[in-house]
């Protein structure tokens, strides 16, 4: 049985006042996390077969996002 694990793991670029850019959506903050992510692991989008998603971030709703909107929305 193979075991799960992190294998790279990133924060969302902030300023000097602690606040990410005003331009950037929930989704591509988290798009831009993954990616660096990624990009720290090795590893390609193909290659991950789960995904774990929290916050919105003020978007309407109860706060938490579907793992399957932001798969979606990375392709």
């Amino acid at each position: 049985m193979r075991e799960p694990c992190i294998v790279g793991v990133s924060d969302a670029k902030i300023d000097d006042r602690g606040c990410v850019s005003k331009l950037s959506s929930v989704l591509s903050i988290q798009r831009e996390c993954a990616t660096e992510a990624l990009k720290i692991s090795g590893l390609e989008f193909k290659d991950i077969d789960g995904l774990a998603v929290a916050g919105l971030w003020g978007m309407p709703g109860p706060g938490v996002m579907q793992p399957n909107v932001l798969t979606e929305y990375l392709g």
